[in-house]
C-alpha cells in the first residue's frame, strides 16, 4: 500500500520554498519505504494554481515545482477513470501499455 499527497501538502512546501525534491526527502524521512505519489486531480489543482499566478516569477517557480514533482514521482489515475477502467486493466494485456500509473518520463521518450 502507498501514500498518495493531497494537493496541500504539496502547495504547503511550494510556499515555503521547497523544491519537490527537498520536500519529498522530507516525507521519505517521516515514512520510510512506502510508495508516494499523486493523483491525476491533484496534478490538475497544482496546474490550475501555476496558471493563476498573480506574477509571471511565481507562475515561473509553480510551474519549476510542478515539473520537479512530475520527475520524481509517478501521477495515479485510479478512481479518476472510473469502473470501465478497472475492468480493462483486469483483462489479458495487450501490445499496448494498460498500466495505471502515468511516468512522465515515458512521454517525453516517444517519438
Amino acid at each position: 500500500m502507498g501514500l498518495i499527497l493531497d494537493s496541500s501538502v504539496l502547495i504547503s512546501a511550494e510556499r515555503q520554498g521547497k523544491n519537490a525534491r527537498q520536500m519529498l526527502t522530507s516525507i521519505a524521512g517521516k515514512i520510510g519505504e512506502t510508495e508516494v505519489g499523486i493523483s491525476v486531480v491533484t496534478l490538475i489543482e497544482l496546474a490550475h494554481g501555476a496558471a493563476r499566478a498573480d506574477t509571471p516569477i511565481r507562475r515561473a517557480n509553480r510551474q519549476n515545482f510542478i515539473e520537479e514533482l512530475l520527475t520524481a514521482m509517478p501521477v495515479h489515475l485510479d478512481g479518476v477513470l472510473g469502473s470501465s477502467h478497472r475492468a480493462a486493466r483486469r483483462r489479458k494485456p495487450s501490445a499496448r501499455n494498460t498500466n495505471s500509473t502515468f511516468r512522465p518520463a515515458d512521454r517525453r521518450n516517444r517519438a
